[in-house]
């Protein structure tokens, strides 16, 4: 699940991020810290899934179409993703600074209510694929 997560954010950092930047790199050579982002990433998926009155199991045959969360889900979901990402970089010892980001600082290491929208769809687009992330590796997500 971390690589598939990692895979997604590479495509969606395309043109954005410069050619090269390290958080884009190929898996196999994508720095250790980076890698356990992923990994933290995919390891609060069952947390969330149970947020929002979901649960998971091994994918059968019969187990109906792909859920797609709603939009208040995704709403109820997306801080808390975003809570998760500072928790792992405050851990790492960065802090909040704003301009570009450094080896020690992110400008969106703030309180989501403070971050502007335009960040916001980076956590929101990380919890909104979940059910997809978890179809890719074996599992059926379903409601309780």
């Amino acid at each position: 699940i971390a690589r598939s997560i990692h895979k997604r954010y590479c495509a969606k950092q395309r043109g954005k991020k410069p050619k090269g930047h390290p958080s884009i790199a190929p898996w196999s050579a994508l720095k250790p810290h980076y890698r356990e982002e992923n990994h933290r990433q995919a390891e609060d998926i069952p947390k969330k899934l149970a947020m929002v009155g979901y649960a998971y199991r091994a994918a059968g045959m019969n187990d109906g179409p792909l859920v797609r969360f709603t939009d208040d889900e995704v709403a109820l979901l997306a801080p808390e993703e975003h809570e998760r990402w500072c928790d792992s970089l405050r851990m790492r010892g960065m802090e909040y600074a704003p301009g570009e980001q450094t080896a020690t600082t992110h400008p969106a290491l703030l309180p989501w209510i403070d971050i502007p929208e335009s960040e916001r769809f980076k956590d929101e687009d990380a919890v909104r694929v979940i059910p997809e992330l978890m179809k890719e590796a074996g599992f059926h997500v379903f409601k309780i």
